[in-house]
């Protein structure tokens, strides 16, 4: 098992337990063909983490709803593939400064594909039409504000987020059981204990 899967699989562990409502509300994953085909329209290439990802569950369902406080670790925000793969979607978050978006110079051959939330505010991996070295995660704040770095790789969010689930970084309490809490103090050391910036 690679440490991606190992990772999502202690998340969803963690939200049968304390939160099993939102752990339901997770899709069935997909298989690497209807991956392929969900994507091609793109004319991309899809790193292997997305692929990953996509057949352990394919995004949530958008109820139930849950407010949080996790900056930008937002699993309940998790977009189902055809949603964050749609042309409309790619098209939309990747326009250029001088069509009013905000794709600077610096990703100006690169692409970014929306994994987490929903715009103007996501989490998108960067990607282009060949294969890259890295596939950093950008976040998307609005289209007045430039893409800032968030993490190394989908693996290094998803393992931060496992462990911060598990050691009460993000932590529910009995009396706002719909709202996730986090204890930024110890988010930021467990960023740095996962060298999650790039």
């Amino acid at each position: 098992m690679s440490q991606l899967t190992e990772a999502l699989n202690r998340i969803m562990n963690w939200l049968q337990e304390y939160q099993p409502d939102y752990a339901a509300s997770f899709l069935p994953g997909l298989s690497r063909q209807e991956i392929d085909e969900i994507t091609a329209p793109l004319n991309l290439y899809i790193p292997e983490e997305i692929y990953e990802l996509y057949q352990w569950r394919n995004g949530r369902s958008v109820v139930p709803f849950i407010d949080t406080d996790l900056s930008r670790f937002e699993i309940y925000e998790f977009l189902p593939l055809k949603e964050a793969a749609s042309v409309d979607s790619i098209k939309t978050i990747n326009r250029s400064t001088s069509d009013g978006g905000f794709l600077t110079t610096e990703y100006k051959s690169k692409k970014f594909f929306p994994f987490i939330g929903r715009h103007p505010e996501t989490c998108a991996v960067v990607i282009s039409d060949k294969q890259e070295e890295k596939y950093p995660i950008v976040a998307l704040p609005s289209e007045e504000i430039e893409p800032s770095p968030c993490c190394a790789s989908i693996t290094v969010m998803m393992s931060i987020c496992a462990e911060a689930y598990e050691t009460e970084v993000f932590y529910v309490k009995d009396e706002e059981p719909r709202f996730m809490h986090t204890d930024h103090v110890k988010l930021i050391e467990l960023c740095d204990k996962y060298n999650a910036w790039y």
